[in-house]
Formats: structure tokens, sequence, C-alpha cells
């Protein structure tokens, strides 16, 4: 008794999405490297792994909405005094703290 079996439905089914991708590429390399079941069967899950690791990166990354547009410039420089120095007696006015809003 021979049954079909759909195994891009059952990986889609199941969520697999790197291990459907993948299937036939490393099933190729697996022949051609002879490697085993085991061997096959542990390079398309850590495949898998590692994808559903990077896109759960990518998926916080995105959700905590960083700034990447606005970056430091850390270079070493010189302070560059004008004319107009600053009054330390304005300094010294200031009170010791400043609340700043983002």
């Amino acid at each position: 008794m021979t049954t079909t079996i759909d195994l891009d439905a059952m990986l889609r089914r199941l969520h697999l999405p790197t291990v459907r991708r993948l299937c036939t590429e490393l099933e190729l390399r697996a022949e051609t490297e002879n490697l085993s079941y085991r061997e096959y069967l542990t390079l398309l899950i850590a495949e898998e792994v590692a994808h559903r690791c990077q896109t759960r990166i990518q998926r916080a990354v995105r959700r905590a909405r960083f700034p990447f547009l606005k970056t430091f410039i850390l270079t070493p420089t010189r302070p560059s005094w004008s004319s107009t120095r600053p009054d330390i007696s304005s300094i010294r006015r200031m009170p010791p703290t400043c609340s700043f809003r983002w």
C-alpha cells in the first residue's frame, strides 16, 4: 500500500517555512556528502531555529521602535572657542536638575 504524502502541505501546516524552503536543497547536499538521516534532519532543524531566532530579533527591534536615524557622532574634536565664550554665571543660575522629554 503506497501512500502519497504531501510534504509541502504538512510543513506549511506545522509552520516550518525554512524547512520547506531548504528541504530539497539540503536533500541534494546530503546525498552528495553522504550524510546520515540524523545529520540531514539536524541541518534542517538548525536552519529553522536560526531563522526563527533572527526573525524574533528583527520583530523585537521593529516593535521597540529604536530611533536609528537619530545617532550621535562621536569624533574626537577640540573645542573651538569663538569670540563669544559662555558666561559661567549663567550656567551657575541653572537649576541642578533638568528634565528632558523625548
